[in-house]
C-alpha cells in the first residue's frame, strides 16, 4: 500500500492515473491523502531478485490556479510492506 499526502497547493479533483507496475485500487482519504492498494502484489525481496523487488505507480495532478511564482510544493508518500514500518519518500517541487 502507498499513502501519498498531497500538498494543499494541489487540486485533488484533477488527478489522472498513469502507468503502474501492478494493478491497484485508488482511494481518496480525507481531502488530500491518496491510498494506492496493491492486492496480492507479492514482490520478492531484493536479496533474492533485486529487479523483481520493485513496484511503482504514477499519476498527474494540477496545481491550484493562481499560485504565486516560487511557491514550493512539498509531497511525501509512505510505502507499506507487510507489517514493517513504512518507507517514507519526500519530494520538493518549485512552481
Amino acid at each position: 500500500m502507498i499513502r501519498d499526502t498531497l500538498s494543499e497547493f494541489l487540486d485533488v479533483t484533477s488527478i489522472q492515473q498513469g502507468a503502474s507496475s501492478h494493478p491497484y485500487q485508488l482511494e481518496i482519504l480525507e481531502y488530500n491523502i491518496l491510498k494506492f492498494t496493491f492486492a496480492n502484489i507479492n514482490l520478492v525481496d531484493s536479496v533474492t531478485n533485486e529487479p523483481e523487488s520493485h513496484g511503482f505507480v504514477s499519476f498527474r495532478i494540477s496545481q491550484l490556479d493562481s499560485l504565486p511564482l516560487g511557491t514550493v510544493i512539498h509531497n511525501s508518500a509512505a510505502i507499506f510492506f507487510d507489517y514493517e514500518p513504512p518507507v517514507i519518500r519526500m519530494r520538493r517541487i518549485m512552481n
